[in-house]
């Protein structure tokens, strides 16, 4: 009989512990690369929380998918803290079924994706994919004078400027140093490349 009672208070606790799941950041869904998360929505549920770890720099597409007659207020990508405050300019508002928010100055790091129901009732699924950079990084650090590698004569460097990362950094700065040997004359070439549209 109490062994009975064991398993009737383990079911019972389950689905408990299953619907605190995603309802707040400390509980979000975990959702690997190339995989989905869902969490149902309705009156009473209004919001949802998902969490995605970015390996390195590069770009992230989370697409949504939508089931019944549910609609979305947005969905956002926040720092690691989250502390609500999406990173960047990554937020969409008013996110259709299908649609993909894409974030493609991300850097390194745990974010955290925010769901907010506008009306009706059903489930979302997020999809997180990701493409690194297709650039090597340089070697940091090297945003200030004095801590980027040397470049010899001749040589060309390969770097990435710009991403933003999870504690809301942005690598706005590469710092690299030259040897001149003797008086004359120097010649530094630069290209700058869009690695995404």
């Amino acid at each position: 009989m109490r062994r009975l009672q064991l398993i009737i208070m383990m079911l019972l606790a389950l689905p408990i512990g299953m619907l605190a799941q995603g309802s707040t950041w400390q509980e979000a869904i975990a959702i690997n690369q190339g995989e989905t998360g869902s969490y149902s929505l309705d009156k009473n549920k209004t919001e949802a929380w998902f969490k995605i770890e970015v390996p390195e720099e590069g770009r992230v597409v989370i697409t949504q998918t939508l089931s019944d007659n549910l609609e979305m207020r947005w969905v956002e990508v926040c720092r690691s803290n989250g502390d609500q405050t999406p990173v960047g300019r990554t937020s969409m508002w008013w996110m259709k079924n299908n649609e993909s928010l894409e974030v493609t100055d991300i850097g390194k790091g745990t974010y955290y994706l925010h769901v907010s129901r506008e009306g009706g009732a059903g489930t979302c699924t997020l999809k997180y994919d990701f493409t690194p950079c297709p650039r090597a990084n340089d070697a940091e650090p090297n945003d200030n004078v004095g801590e980027g590698d040397e470049i010899a004569a001749g040589q060309t460097v390969e770097g990435r400027i710009g991403y933003l990362d999870a504690n809301d950094y942005r690598d706005n700065d590469d710092c690299y140093k030259i040897v001149v040997p003797q008086d004359g004359r120097i010649q530094l070439i630069t290209t700058c490349q869009k690695d995404y549209d």
